[in-house]
C-alpha cells in the first residue's frame, strides 16, 4: 500500500468497519474464504434444499472444509436416516459464472467429524481425492492456513466481521404448484462488537460457558435500520477480525461462528481459535 493510501486509511473514522462502504469492499476478500455446502433432500413427494456455512481449511497436511460441530452432527445424522434421500451435494464457491458450477459429489461418502462430544462446536469434513484437488485448483477459493491465525495474542482488533449465509437470505424458487425448482443464497458480512461474558444464566444456556467470545451484531452507522434480522444460519462461519496497520487492514481467523442467542437475535457466541487449536493440535 503506498504512502498516498496509508495516510487515507489512518484518517477514517474509529468506526470506519461498521460503514456499508467498508463491508461491501471487504466482503469482496472475505468471500473467497467461504464455501457453502448445498445438499437437497426429497422427503416422500417434497423437496428441500439447504445451505451450510463453512470455509475451507489447510492444517497437518489436510484439505478440510471447517464449520461448526453440530452443523457436523447435523450432517452425520442426515447421512444415517435412511427414510431421507440425499440427492448428490454442491460446494458453493461464490463463482457466479454460468456453466463454472462446482461439480456434483456424493454426499453419503463424506467423511466428517464433530468436537462436540469434548465441548467444543467445531468439525470437519475431510476433502480428498479429485474433489480435493478442484477446489485446490479453483481460482475463486482462498484455503485458510495457519497464518490466518498467526500472531493472533499480537491483535488488537477495532472491529470484526461475521461472514456467512443467513437463513433470512435464502430463496426457495417454486412452480405454480409449489415445487422447488431453484435455490437462491446471499452471503453476508455482517459487523460484530463485542460483548462482557455476564455469567451464567439458569433460563437461559447461551452464556453457559465463560471462554466463548460473545458478541453483538450491530447496525451500520450509515443505515437506519437493521442490516440482518439473526445470524441463524451463520453457524460455521469465520469471526474475522479487523486492524489497520502500516501494511494496510489486517483481518486474522478469531473463531467460528456457534449460536445465536435465543432471547436476543442480536447476540451471538463464537468458538475461539483457541479452544479449536487444543482439540487439532496432535
Amino acid at each position: 500500500m503506498n504512502e498516498s493510501d496509508l495516510s487515507k486509511l489512518r484518517k477514517l473514522p474509529e468506526d470506519w468497519w461498521r460503514y456499508v462502504r467498508a463491508s461491501q469492499t471487504l466482503v469482496e476478500w472475505f468471500r473467497r474464504y467461504i464455501v457453502g455446502l448445498i445438499i437437497r433432500i426429497r422427503m416422500t413427494e417434497s423437496a428441500k434444499t439447504m445451505i451450510f456455512t463453512g470455509f475451507l481449511l489447510y492444517y497437518e497436511d489436510l484439505l478440510m472444509w471447517a464449520t461448526a460441530g453440530h452443523i457436523i452432527d447435523d450432517l452425520l445424522a442426515l447421512q444415517g436416516d435412511a427414510t431421507i434421500e440425499v440427492q448428490p451435494a454442491r460446494w458453493a464457491d461464490c463463482c457466479n459464472i454460468t456453466g463454472a458450477e462446482s461439480v456434483l459429489f456424493d454426499f453419503s461418502r463424506l467423511k466428517m467429524f464433530s468436537a462436540t462430544s469434548v465441548g467444543v462446536d467445531f468439525g470437519v469434513a475431510v476433502l480428498e481425492g479429485l474433489d480435493a484437488k478442484a477446489l485446490m485448483a479453483n481460482r475463486n477459493v482462498e484455503i485458510m492456513t495457519e497464518q490466518g491465525w498467526k500472531n493472533l495474542e499480537a491483535a488488537k482488533p477495532e472491529g470484526f466481521y461475521l461472514i456467512g449465509y443467513p437463513d433470512d437470505w435464502n430463496t426457495s424458487i417454486v412452480d405454480e404448484n409449489a415445487r422447488e425448482i431453484g435455490f437462491k443464497a446471499d452471503l453476508a458480512c455482517i459487523p460484530v462488537e463485542p460483548l462482557e461474558y455476564r455469567g451464567p444464566d439458569r433460563d437461559n444456556k447461551f452464556w453457559d460457558i465463560p471462554d466463548l467470545f460473545y458478541g453483538r451484531m450491530v447496525f451500520f452507522v450509515d443505515r437506519d435500520v437493521p442490516f440482518l434480522n439473526s445470524a441463524v444460519g451463520m453457524s460455521g462461519g469465520p469471526l474475522l477480525s479487523l486492524e489497520r496497520s502500516d501494511e494496510g487492514i489486517v483481518y486474522r481467523l478469531f473463531g467460528v461462528q456457534r449460536a445465536s442467542d435465543k432471547t436476543n437475535r442480536e447476540n451471538i457466541s463464537v468458538e475461539p481459535i483457541g479452544r479449536i487449536l487444543q482439540i487439532m493440535q496432535p
